[in-house]
């Protein structure tokens, strides 16, 4: 599996976890449209998956939102 496929298939995982206007943010966050930021979790294949991830990790940290990683794959936890 290559990275930008192991970035989507986590991306489509994490999806599952976000409140409510993530997406959104995630977006924001990037600097990339909303629209794009969609198209990623829902699987589109962009160079740009790998920066959403980071961004989709980084804020759910912020939140304190805490994956299992046997159903996520990655684990994502607060940082300390």
């Amino acid at each position: 599996m290559t990275t930008l496929t192991a970035s989507i298939t986590t991306l489509k995982n994490y999806r599952k976890a976000l409140p409510t206007g993530a997406l959104r943010e995630i977006a924001e966050k990037v600097g990339l449209s909303n629209a794009t930021v969609t198209m990623i979790f829902k699987g589109y294949e962009s160079k740009e998956a790998p920066r959403v991830l980071e961004a989709t990790k980084e804020l759910l940290n912020e939140r304190g939102i805490i994956l299992d990683p046997e159903k996520y794959g990655e684990t994502v936890s607060p940082s300390v």
